[in-house]
């Protein structure tokens, strides 16, 4: 129980502290390639899975997030930041929890469809390399998303910037 506990405070501390190399820029969506690789990935975050004993406190959060009002959106994570990313991984917000993603070749897309909040407007993600060491993490404005979000990772070589696109 103080694993987990510290687990999502070293997480949380990881996610809202953004290193130099994610600062935000102005993407150039056209720069997307029009055959570019995606994989599509479904996240369905209805129905936690809780791994260890809960306390009532703990029961009570987690029967909230069942009536917490969602929509489905659709997230398009691209990589033009010129290099390969060893893990991607997101902060569900429905539950709290680290989603990875997996890795994300120099070049590609991955495509995410999960529960959204409805009140929530910031998406949390993290890169590491390819050795598994954290590299940064960006809280991404989703402000006035219906649908879809394209999260552009932009660079040369390094993760310079991370942009969210309400599509």
């Amino acid at each position: 129980m103080k694993t987990r506990k510290t687990a999502i405070f070293i997480l949380s501390v990881l996610l809202l502290g953004c290193l130099e190399g994610c600062k935000d820029k102005t993407p150039d969506v056209e720069s997307i390639p029009e055959t570019s690789a995606s994989v599509s990935i479904s996240v369905s975050s209805a129905e936690p899975v809780v791994s260890e004993p809960v306390t009532s406190d703990e029961a009570v959060s987690v029967s909230s997030n069942k009536e917490m009002e969602t929509k489905p959106i659709k997230f398009d994570i691209v990589n033009s930041c010129g290099g390969n990313i060893g893990m991607v991984s997101i902060l569900d917000p429905v539950t709290g929890e680290q989603l990875d993603i997996g890795a994300l070749e120099a070049g590609l897309m991955v495509s995410i469809e999960m529960d959204w909040p409805v009140d929530q407007n910031v998406f949390d993600i993290a890169f590491y390399n390819v050795l598994g060491e954290f590299v940064c993490s960006s809280e991404v404005n989703i402000e006035g998303v219906e649908s879809q979000v394209t999260i552009m990772i932009e660079g040369e070589g390094n993760i310079d910037n991370v942009k969210g696109i309400v599509n």
